[in-house]
């Protein structure tokens, strides 16, 4: 808009700032070029961004990211601990311009697929650093060991492995040349041995529980939904494909999941009883500090195990008080109502999952977590408006 496209068409910028984040989406873990990313690749890119998009508020889900920061920031104020906060406070501004970035491109329709492609390559660019460094290029250990380490956390592959489902299923739904579209759809398919393995490797209970159901009913919309005529042998081939699953693979799949690490965490509770302590802890703190929290991130200074809630809303509970918890949570619902009444089967289904999924981590503090969700949100909007 305004950058002049004689000197630099809008397309070559985007192209450039989608090099720049698939870079950023490889490489954090790898400190010395992640520092590349977060600190100049990320910045100019929002600074590219803020000159070639308008308006220059993208949307009013971005307005609602600002407001949650914004009270983060002044719940600072009242910190327990400055230094714990301003740790934080660091995290939150990557995640505030890096939602900037993703917002401003993705209500640009042929911007999208390329958005949800970089997402491909933050998956991808954990399991090339699971297989080098965590497993040490063996994959011997698969299944026995918990496939994580202080970098690449095994939960947080769980998650990317959600994303990475909603991100080929979303793909296959846009407009696109014929030969693409069918590509991206049976791509789609690959997400079911993925998901499979990614569980036995890292031993998530989140991925049986969340993930293969929500991978499931997003075929059941494809081929069940209003929104397209499909025709009849895709649900017939879809019904075979289904109870073929249920007779031959599912018990094998049960057998293999309930010998590794993911069967004996099920048995023992996982880290259930720990999580129970931890959502305790941290509502009894947001309690006890109702107005404006303990300070972001302090809540595990308070904690027994001196760990974070994994848990998004008493988190925020307890680091910010009650307003804190309230915004996000006004945030997750209404996108979840909108796709109601937008008639958006399968973004309402990722908002319902998605807010599920803040009761098995923190994500508001976590750039490519944040990311995703206000890129689902945009396309969401973006897609209902050029469907009306």
């Amino acid at each position: 808009m305004l950058i002049d496209k004689e000197i630099l068409p809008k397309h070559i910028v985007f192209s450039l700032i989608w090099l720049m984040l698939c870079f950023a989406a490889v490489v954090p873990y790898y400190e010395q070029l992640n520092k590349v990313a977060l600190y100049v690749l990320i910045p100019f890119s929002s600074v590219l961004t803020f000159i070639s998009v308008s308006p220059k508020i993208p949307n009013k889900y971005f307005i609602g990211f600002g407001v949650l920061y914004a009270w983060v920031c002044l719940s600072a104020l009242f910190a327990f601990d400055a230094e714990v906060a301003k740790v934080e406070l660091h995290q939150i501004l990557g995640c505030f311009i890096f939602s900037y970035i993703i917002a401003s491109w993705a209500k640009y329709p042929k911007a999208a697929l390329w958005l949800y492609s970089i997402y491909i390559f933050l998956f991808l660019g954990a399991i090339y650093y699971a297989h080098t460094t965590i497993l040490e290029g063996s994959l011997d250990s698969i299944g026995r060991v918990r496939v994580g380490d202080e970098t690449l956390n095994a939960n947080k592959l769980a998650y990317y492995t959600f994303y990475l489902t909603f991100a080929l299923f979303v793909m296959g739904e846009i407009p696109l040349p014929a030969l693409l579209h069918k590509i991206f759809r049976v791509l789609y398919w690959l997400c079911f041995p993925i998901i499979i393995g990614i569980a036995i490797a890292t031993g998530s209970i989140q991925v049986p529980v969340l993930i293969i159901p929500f991978a499931g009913l997003l075929l059941c919309i494809r081929y069940w939904g209003t929104k397209e005529n499909h025709k009849t042998w895709h649900r017939i081939l879809l019904i075979l494909i289904l109870v073929a699953a249920f007779i031959y693979i599912v018990p094998k799949i049960v057998e293999l999941l309930s010998e590794s690490t993911l069967g004996s965490r099920i048995e023992s509770g996982g880290s259930t009883e720990e999580r129970l302590t931890l959502l305790k802890e941290a509502w009894a703190t947001g309690l006890e500090h109702p107005l404006w929290g303990v300070g972001p991130g302090n809540f595990r200074l308070f904690s027994s195990p001196t760990l974070f809630s994994h848990n998004t809303f008493v988190e925020l509970f307890a680091n910010t008080g009650f307003m804190g918890m309230l915004i996000y949570i006004i945030l997750a619902t209404s996108f979840s109502i909108k796709c109601w009444r937008d008639r958006e089967w399968h973004f309402l289904l990722f908002g319902l999952f998605y807010i599920a999924y803040q009761f098995f981590y923190v994500f508001y503090t976590d750039l490519w977590l944040m990311g995703f969700w206000i890129l689902a949100m945009t396309h969401e909007d973006t897609t209902h408006t050029y469907r009306s």
